[in-house]
């Protein structure tokens, strides 16, 4: 456990990947419809049969994108913390229908609409948790004891997940980076407060984070008021 203790704080933290085809932007990492996710680079889909990577021309970055008919799953390896995640969606040629949710289906962007030749940005702060029970050095002084059904759960799995669904997703790129100011919400209950694995349970926790907003994207008033 030691080991794996190491490994996960000496892990990337920010990622930069263009979505698409063979063209990719300047410093970002290619991913395509066949990036299936590998632990030895610590990314990639979990299941890519039915990606689609379509390339409409112009600027590498926005010009291509990746989508499907059903919802995919991009996993990337990061230690536990909190991320904020860019997202670039649209298509230079049509239109777009975008939800994303990350982990065990916590809801983060719901039906997200482009019209044709529009490109949107949205930004997203995501919690990664594991097992590990840590004090405040960051020490390992316990792990959380999960039931067999758990362990299914995306929660533990050392992974951030993000997931892809809508009636015509599609995206172009995503960025990650580490949130080191980012304040997290502990959420004590029962059922009610959970992140339902399946559909079509949900509770109120799991949308929760739809409601909150990344600070820069406040007004100058709100964000000064904040910081009091």
């Amino acid at each position: 456990m030691i080991c794996i203790c190491s490994l996960i704080s000496a892990q990337q933290t920010a990622f930069k990947f263009d979505f698409g085809g063979n063209r990719t932007e300047n410093g970002f990492i290619p991913i395509t419809e066949n990036s299936k996710f590998d632990r030895k680079t610590g990314y990639g889909f979990m299941d890519i049969s039915g990606l689609k990577s379509v390339d409409r021309g112009g600027n590498a970055l926005m010009g291509d994108y990746i989508t499907s008919d059903k919802p995919f799953y991009f996993s990337v390896a990061v230690p536990e913390g909190n991320y904020d995640i860019k997202l670039i969606l649209g298509d230079a040629k049509s239109t777009s229908e975008t939800t994303v949710r990350v982990e065990n289906r916590r809801l983060m962007l719901d039906n997200v609409k482009t019209k044709e030749g529009e490109i949107l940005e949205k930004t997203i702060t995501v919690h990664v948790k594991d097992s590990i029970i840590r004090n405040q050095n960051g020490e390992k002084i316990g792990i959380i004891k999960l039931k067999p059904r758990e362990r299914k759960y995306l929660h533990w799995d050392n992974l951030l997940t993000i997931e892809f669904n809508g009636k015509a997703p599609k995206v172009c790129a995503l960025t990650i980076q580490p949130n080191k100011t980012a304040k997290t919400i502990y959420l004590t209950g029962d059922s009610t407060v959970v992140d339902s694995q399946y559909e079509p349970w949900t509770s109120w926790g799991q949308i929760l984070p739809y409601f909150l907003f990344p600070m820069k994207s406040w007004s100058p008033i709100m964000q000064k008021a904040a910081k009091r």
